[in-house]
């Protein structure tokens, strides 16, 4: 899967029916942006491509990119993002004329791709695995996550990962199993801090983020900002 963080043409989906359109086969009820990546040359011989084309309208001149054939059409749909300069997460590709044609379709959401090639529950499950061979993890969240991978519990969010923000403002927004934003936290927190607050508040954390919010508070002997913990709180009590 191919990761980014936004979509470049307003929404990736857009519904006809808001802008007075029919919904037919011009129009279906929903549509996505994507990359189309083709084979082209002879087969198995140098010389041989693979073309990744974005297309906006019929209007709009193509984008397009191409990488030698031994390195995949997976590498053409990037190389297609990279020199548009776009963000786009990208679904696992569909493949089309017996392999010769892919389309990569733009995610409508954080994590569906992750989500479609791996399948939540398996993802909830390595959480759960991991969970169960920390030395210091609560079982009882162990138990939660296990109990969400086989279909025992709904689905929720666990806190699994961050990243950093603007690089002036230098924000930290936690994120969860599937790479969807929880929370944000200003510049004066490091990651290990908010990994602590969202500890405080509440979150289950994966083993990995269980480790860095521990450093925070027993190995540099601090503690969790009350600030951070309640906006970290009111995120838990949001989560759907």
């Amino acid at each position: 899967m191919l990761l980014s963080t936004s979509h470049p043409y307003d929404p990736a989906t857009f519904n006809p029916c808001g802008h007075d359109l029919p919904i037919s086969d011009q129009h279906p009820r929903h549509s996505r942006a994507g990359v189309i990546v083709s084979y082209r040359g002879p087969t198995n011989r140098r010389g041989a491509v693979w073309h990744g084309s974005i297309k906006r309208n019929a209007n709009k001149r193509a984008i397009t990119a191409t990488v030698p054939s031994y390195e995949g059409p997976d590498a053409a749909a990037k190389a297609v993002l990279v020199k548009a300069d776009f963000d786009w997460r990208l679904l696992p590709a569909a493949c089309l004329d017996g392999g010769d044609r892919y389309v990569y379709a733009a995610e409508l959401s954080a994590g569906e791709g992750a989500a479609l090639a791996q399948g939540e529950r398996g993802i909830l499950a390595m959480h759960a695995c991991q969970l169960m061979g920390h030395r210091t993890a609560p079982y009882g969240s162990a138990r939660i996550v296990a109990d969400m991978a086989t279909g025992q519990r709904r689905p929720e969010p666990i806190v699994a990962g961050w990243c950093k923000g603007h690089p002036i403002l230098e924000t930290v927004t936690i994120r969860d199993h599937l790479g969807r934003d929880l929370f944000t936290l200003g510049d004066r927190f490091a990651p290990i801090h908010a990994m602590a607050c969202a500890r405080a508040a509440g979150w289950i954390l994966s083993a990995d983020s269980l480790d860095l919010a521990k450093k925070w508070v027993d190995e540099l002997g601090q503690v969790p900002d009350a600030a951070g913990v309640a906006l970290a709180r009111t995120a838990w009590e949001a989560r759907s």
